[in-house]
């Protein structure tokens, strides 16, 4: 051991080399772990820093959205303060979570000593609960005691906009308060909800009252309702009004055109035209209101037909010149330049704005005359479009009236109408007629020296092979209507004496036999028991009107021919005939040619038999052994029943008719019922009492005879007659032996 640490000793160089080695490897390893462990803390730090720099990024920009939200916020809430409109946040059970009331007008309605806002959120609360407006009840099925029908509808649209994703939108509710002294209180609702996914959280409502504006609308609907009121009024006064007027225009134009036909002295022939050209006038006044009265309706059907314009011109010279030539003045129709032969149009409006414009030129013309010029000014795609100049060397019209001259009710000054005559409106309808057919008019006018219209109206032509051919359609235009019938009967349905007498006049110049018939009752009966060929048919009669007596002759069975005569001219009033079974109309004052071509076109060769259910009545059958049941087989009693029926049928028979013309429904109900009992105590069940049964049920409504009560009543009385004609014959006589 000794020599082992002395020879250590003796080499210590070497030793120290080891150890050296040692220690430097230990703090080697030692550093290397250090600086690894430094490294390790200083990326960790690193990475904290990292974050925390992020974080104060991320909550800058929160902070800084927040500020922004909070600026957009205070903008928002600045608004709404300075808004003149109230503000609602409820939550959804209906706490108030703000209440913002601008204009009193909730404050006024709670008691006038509770001014506590509790008191006004409570109140608005229940007012919100009573109207449906809960949000909870908004995503269940139904609104909480809503019985308002429209306040329902309304809510039942929000809850749909929910349903279909549309939450976002704003919805309008209409609620109704009522203040403390009973007066009633509207709010508007704007509303918009609040949300989270689909789960309703809240409701933003801005409301306002709307008591004016409720006021307004009532006030509006008023006025809607009187203008529409007005309108039926003015229709209805406008069809009185031609019916009034054409009625007496009907006699004057008659008798005037009879009278005119008829041998007179000159002077004599100079006042029969002098009234028929002022019956004319008038009546050209009438026609042109209801012209205009059907424009404004909307009432104006335009035909698409092929016609030639050079024999429709020359019927219009034909129609004019007359006129013209007793004021001195010439009418020329010019030849047609670069025209198509055929067009296709409304040839009778063509025929009506012609008219108009060369009666206008005629009517303000004293020296000259009135020409007429019609030209191809372009044609495109199959449309010609024509001109038609009207030239007159008249009074002409000042510059200032040139622009309004269409307008209605306008003349070129003001004693023009004073001077002249006219509405005014006849320019203002051919104006209208051509806007609606696709053209237009005006015009060029130098006061005292004449004015010129120009008429320019699209016209379709025809294709080649389209159509019939001209000289066809010259036929057409030209020919003349079948003769009439020989032995042709007419029955006359009309009321008034004169028209009467015009009728009778007119039908004796055709050589026809005639009947006349006070009202549609009467001409029904007249059916029944004649043969006719033609029916002349007035609208308004009393007892039975014109259309109730022609849906009567068609339901009977008639396939007779029906002509309307009627002053009645109003926009559908030929529908209205048509529709009620008759085959042509013709508006008062009648002209004898038209009433021969109406009734040439529409008399059959023959006339019509009556239908073979009309050929036969009702037998009157008398139970001779369900009477003497009731008799008791005492002659004394029957002599008592039949005494008693002698004396009341008649007087409740009277009954029957007194309460039909005064149209006491109910009444004449309870007479039948009482009228039926009699005749069935007296065994005429059959068909008196079935009669009375039917006009029972028909003047209570429980039966759609409502158009036959008449018919029912004739036959009653019918009947009637010829039961107390047997009582009488054969039952009396029963009690004597």
């Amino acid at each position: 051991m000794k020599e082992a640490l002395k020879a250590l000793l003796q080499t210590p160089r070497k030793w120290n080399i080891e150890l050296q080695a040692i220690l430097f490897m230990a703090i080697g390893l030692a550093l290397i772990f250090l600086y690894r462990s430094h490294y390790r803390r200083t990326l960790e730090n690193k990475e904290q820093a990292r974050q925390v720099v992020e974080e104060y990024l991320r909550l800058s920009e929160a902070i800084n959205a927040v500020e922004d939200e909070t600026a957009k916020l205070n903008l928002s809430l600045a608004k709404l303060r300075t808004a003149a409109d109230s503000v609602l946040l409820p939550d959804i059970e209906n706490h108030i979570l703000h209440l913002q009331e601008k204009t009193g007008q909730l404050s006024s309605m709670l008691p006038a000593d509770d001014t506590n806002r509790d008191s006004l959120e409570l109140f608005v609360q229940h007012h919100l609960e009573q109207a449906g407006l809960q949000i909870a009840q908004w995503q269940g099925a139904r609104p909480a005691r809503n019985t308002d029908t429209g306040r329902a509808d309304e809510f039942n649209r929000i809850r749909s906009d929910l349903l279909d994703k549309k939450a976002a939108d704003i919805h309008q509710l209409h609620l109704k308060g009522q203040a403390h002294d009973r007066r009633d209180q509207w709010f508007n609702f704007f509303i918009s909800l609040i949300f989270s996914v689909v789960i309703i959280l809240a409701v933003f409502a801005v409301f306002r009252g709307v008591k004016r504006d409720r006021k307004a609308e009532e006030s509006l609907n008023h006025a809607l309702e009187a203008a529409e009121s007005a309108a039926r009024t003015k229709e209805q006064f406008l069809a009185n009004m031609s019916h009034e007027i054409r009625t007496p225009l009907n006699a004057i134009l008659g008798y005037s055109s009879m009278l005119a036909s008829t041998p007179l002295k000159p002077g004599q022939q100079e006042f029969a035209q002098g009234i028929e050209t002022a019956g004319n006038a008038l009546l050209a006044i009438v026609n042109d209101i209801l012209d205009l009265s059907k424009l404004e309706a909307g009432m104006v059907r335009f035909e698409a037909i092929p016609f030639q314009l050079g024999p429709l011109l020359h019927s219009i010279g034909q129609m004019f010149r007359h006129q013209a030539a007793r004021k001195g003045l010439w009418l020329k129709i010019h030849p047609l330049q670069d025209v198509p032969d055929v067009v296709v149009g409304d040839p009778t409006r063509l025929t009506q704005m012609l008219g108009n414009l060369i009666s206008n030129g005629i009517k303000f013309t004293s020296r000259g005359g009135i020409d007429l010029w019609v030209k191809n000014i372009r044609e495109e795609e199959q449309v010609a479009w024509l001109s038609f100049k009207v030239q007159d060397s008249g009074i002409g019209i000042p510059r200032e009236k040139l622009e309004t001259i269409f307008e209605r009710f306008e003349q070129a000054a003001t004693d023009t109408t004073r001077k002249y005559g006219g509405a005014g409106l006849g320019l203002s309808i051919v104006s209208k007629l051509a806007e609606l057919q696709g053209g237009h008019i005006y015009v060029r006018s130098r006061e005292n020296q004449g004015s010129t219209f120009y008429l320019e109206l699209p016209y379709r032509t025809l294709a080649e092979g389209e159509g019939p051919v001209p000289s066809r359609i010259t036929e057409m235009q030209n020919a003349s209507s079948p003769p009439l019938p020989e032995g042709l009967k007419i029955l006359v349905a009309e009321d008034n004496p004169m028209n009467q007498h015009i009728a009778g006049l007119m039908l004796g110049r055709m050589g026809v036999e005639f009947t006349i018939a006070g009202n549609g009752l009467e001409a029904i009966n007249l059916l029944k028991e004649k043969s006719f060929g033609l029916v002349l048919m007035d609208l308004q009669m009393p007892v039975m009107d014109g259309y109730s007596a022609s849906r009567q002759i068609r339901k009977l069975g008639f396939n007779i021919p029906i002509i309307a005569m009627t002053a009645h001219a109003m926009p559908g009033e030929r529908e209205k005939c048509l529709s009620a079974g008759m085959n042509d109309y013709l508006s008062k004052p009648i002209r004898e040619q038209d009433l021969l071509r109406a009734i040439q076109q529409q008399a059959p060769r023959q006339p019509a038999p009556p239908p073979e259910a009309l050929q036969e009545e009702p037998v009157l059958e008398i139970d001779y052994d369900y009477l003497m049941e009731v008799a008791g087989g005492s002659k004394a009693a029957l002599a008592e029943l039949a005494g008693i029926f002698l004396s009341q049928a008649p007087l409740e028979l009277e009954k029957l008719h007194a309460s039909f013309h005064k149209q006491d429904l109910s009444n004449l109900a309870t007479t039948a019922h009482s009228m039926k009992s009699t005749a069935a105590y007296m065994g005429m069940e059959a068909p008196l009492g079935q009669l009375l049964s039917q006009l029972e049920l028909a003047a209570r409504g429980d039966a759609p005879d409502g158009e036959n009560l008449p018919l029912l009543l004739e036959k009653i009385s019918r009947i009637t007659e010829k039961a107390l004609r047997k009582i009488r014959e054969e039952v009396l006589p029963l009690c004597e032996e």
